[in-house]
């Protein structure tokens, strides 16, 4: 299992999101799961954290000599009153990275300071 730590603070807030999951062989291809210790995640929850590992699949395909891998998801925790949902996509794809040895990638982030909000900006899919 490993644990990736978020860190975020452009405005006068931050995100700060602790990720942990571990890598299994699977089936085929790069699939998410979820055997989850902590707070039940809801659906567009875990679409976010999906979304960062799928954003990494071709490049975690390629690290792993193209053995398909299971990404456990374990347990996400977060501080709910400095949160948005994009981080756990940040998180996920920035845990992918630190796992399996990826080169740093997106997203690029601003803060908007008159939405009070942060904006990520993710590549289009498949570049």
């Amino acid at each position: 299992m490993t644990t990736y730590r978020y860190r975020l603070l452009l405005g006068s807030w931050g995100i700060s999101i602790d990720f942990v999951a571990e890598a299994r062989p699977a089936e085929h291809g790069v699939q998410v799961t979820w055997d989850f210790d902590g707070p039940a995640l809801d659906e567009e929850q875990m679409a976010a954290i999906s979304a960062g590992i799928a954003l990494r699949s071709a490049e975690i395909l390629a690290a792993t000599g193209g053995r398909p891998v299971d990404v456990v998801v374990r347990s996400v925790r977060y501080p709910e009153t400095d949160y948005q949902v994009e981080g756990l996509t940040a998180a996920a794809a920035g845990w992918a990275v630190e796992h399996f040895c990826l080169p740093p990638g997106p997203p690029a982030v601003s803060f908007d300071r008159s939405r009070n909000r942060y904006v990520f900006e993710w590549p289009e899919p498949g570049r």
